[in-house]
């Protein structure tokens, strides 16, 4: 078998509150690259949740650690005990954001680990993201869900999921 990406998925959405993708990790493979391509009507960051059939883990076990470069500053902050993680991406009003994000270990009974990188341009500032995460509980997990920050608002896109081949 060749190296290299598979997809493993890709689903479009058009004005929903989440988006569940159930039975896209599993042992054939232990690293995964998820490509959002989002907007939404408000403003927010995008939240993840790692599911395990078909119920997304809500507990109080993710971290993440980010940094926020501008052309004057940058910025970070550590977060933990959180019930997702946060800025999974933006979902600009009217902006399509496209965020890329390296996920390790996911199917494994490990824990497991992510790394996101995405650009927003909203209101003409143009930002570098970076964001590392991971959660505190060994479980194995089969799929994800997204939705569009903590407000009941809607969002659209495309969301793709690629296995390594390694």
């Amino acid at each position: 078998m060749a190296t290299g990406l598979k997809l493993l998925s890709r689903d479009s959405f058009t004005t929903v509150t989440s988006v569940s993708l159930d039975n896209v990790f599993s042992s054939s493979y232990k690293q995964y690259k998820i490509v959002t391509d989002v907007d939404s009507g408000n403003n927010e960051n995008v939240l993840f949740r790692l599911r395990a059939s078909g119920t997304d883990n809500s507990s109080g076990n993710y971290r993440r650690t980010y940094l926020v470069g501008t052309s004057t500053s940058v910025v970070g902050a550590n977060e933990s005990s959180q019930t997702v993680w946060s800025g999974f991406g933006r979902a600009e009003s009217g902006v399509r954001q496209c965020n890329i994000t390296e996920v390790l270990n996911p199917f494994q009974s490990t824990n497991t680990t992510a790394y996101s990188f995405f650009v927003p341009s909203a209101s003409g500032n143009l930002e570098v993201i970076s964001v590392a995460y991971d959660i505190t509980v060994s479980t194995s997990y089969d799929g994800f869900t997204i939705a569009p920050g903590f407000s009941a608002s809607t969002f659209s896109g495309t969301v793709q999921v690629y296995g390594y081949v390694i």
